[in-house]
Order: structure tokens, then C-alpha cells, then sequence
């Protein structure tokens, strides 16, 4: 939305800089023609003398709307520069709250991954399943803490699978979902 009020702006100076374009050409040809209308005057003498007072006021007219376009050049030139400082600062607002909000939330989710997953890794290490399984070692005490710990996985998505270290130091068995890892 605020890119909007920036192309805007442009549309407004484009159109705003043509508009005073054509009345200056509009009033150059007025000019032109209260000349010619002088110089007809002069030549018609006393005859043409109303006619000279007509010339002169079309060229003062002329002159007058000229100024006006200038000034409403000027002006409006102003403003529409300040509104397209106003659209670009709003802009670099916008993407810097939003850069920030972005920032904040990946701090939250490292910050949250650094204190959560020790938590639950402390929580499964003392889990009845796997103490049991640690203290008296075999099949049937491997199994249940393999179960117990294959829903984890299967609960949270940022446990794809889970791993458990046999008694000589391999990787014995992989629980939960099926492992992307040799």
C-alpha cells in the first residue's frame, strides 16, 4: 500500500508538470495573439484604438495566468515532493518493523530451542522407560523405552527421529518415524 502512494505521487507530478506544460503554450499563443492584435491596432490608427485597449488586456490576462501557472508549479512541485519523501519513509518503515519482527522471532525460536530441547532431553534421560532400560539392559527394557520414546516424533515436528545408543557404542535402533539417517 504505501509503494502505492509513491507511484502516485510520480502519476500527480507527471500530470500536474503537463497540465502547466500546456497552459504555458496556451499562454504563449495568447501572447502571440494580443502582439498580432497590437500591431493590427496600430495600423488601423484611431480606428483601431479599442482595439489596442482589448490586445493589452488579453496580454496582461496572459501574463497573469502564466504566474499562476508557475506558482502552482512551484507548489504543488513542493508538495508532491514531500509526499513522495513521506510514501518512501513509510515504506522503509514498514520493511523495517516487519525486518524487525522477523529478527524477533527467530531470536524467540533459537531462544527457545537453546532452553526447550535440553529440557526435554534432560525429561526423556529420566524417564522410568529409559532409566529401566539403562539399569537393567536387554531386549524387553529396550523395546519399551523405544516405544516410549518413538511418540515423541511422531508428537513434535522438530524431531524427525530419535536414536538410541546400544550398550557397545552404535546406534542400535532408531524409534519413532522411519529414519532418513545410515
Amino acid at each position: 500500500m504505501p509503494e502505492r502512494i509513491i507511484a502516485l505521487s510520480r502519476e500527480v507530478s507527471t500530470v500536474a508538470t503537463s497540465k502547466v506544460e500546456q497552459i504555458r503554450q496556451i499562454t504563449w499563443k495568447t501572447k502571440l495573439l494580443a502582439l498580432n492584435a497590437a500591431i493590427e491596432a496600430a495600423r488601423a490608427s484611431e480606428v483601431g484604438a479599442g482595439f489596442s485597449v482589448v490586445a493589452g488586456e488579453v496580454k496582461t490576462v496572459s501574463a497573469n495566468i502564466d504566474e499562476l501557472a508557475e506558482q502552482l508549479q512551484a507548489q504543488v512541485g513542493e508538495k508532491i515532493g514531500q509526499m513522495h519523501a513521506l510514501g518512501e519513509a513509510l515504506v522503509a518503515q514498514i520493511r523495517g518493523s516487519r525486518l524487525t519482527d522477523l529478527a524477533l522471532n527467530a531470536i524467540d525460536i533459537v531462544d527457545r530451542n537453546l532452553y526447550e530441547r535440553p529440557c526435554d532431553v534432560r525429561w526423556w534421560a529420566t524417564d522410568p522407560a529409559v532409566v529401566d532400560g539403562v539399569a537393567q539392559p536387554g531386549t524387553k527394557t529396550s523395546d519399551y523405552a523405544a516405544k516410549r520414546l518413538g511418540v515423541i516424533p511422531d508428537s513434535y515436528t522438530v524431531y524427525p527421529d530419535l536414536w538410541i545408543a546400544g550398550l557397545e557404542g552404535g546406534f542400535s535402533q532408531a524409534v519413532g518415524r522411519e529414519s532418513t539417517h545410515p
